[in-house]
């Protein structure tokens, strides 16, 4: 399986499973290593798809936090995420 569709299956699975937030954010952290090193993932796609794996409760705290436009992905910078 191409590890972008393996990354897609994991945020899919945390979001209706999310255990520890620090894990998610550590597994995460290092699938999305991983993926871009072997070029399967844009560096600038890393804040879209750690958003799509969080609750909803979080995602709504983190777009108030970093003043986020929820419509545009590009406003999530994955290093203001963390």
């Amino acid at each position: 399986m191409e590890l972008r569709d393996f990354i897609k299956t994991f945020v899919q699975k945390s979001v209706e499973q999310l255990g520890s937030l620090r894990d998610y954010m550590h597994n995460f952290t290092t699938y999305l290593a991983r993926a871009i090193a072997i070029g399967n993932l844009l560096n600038l796609e890393r804040g879209q798809w750690f958003m799509r794996g969080l609750p909803i409760k979080y995602y709504r705290y983190i777009i108030k936090k970093i003043k986020a436009v929820a419509d545009e992905p590009s406003t999530f910078v994955f290093k203001r995420l963390r």
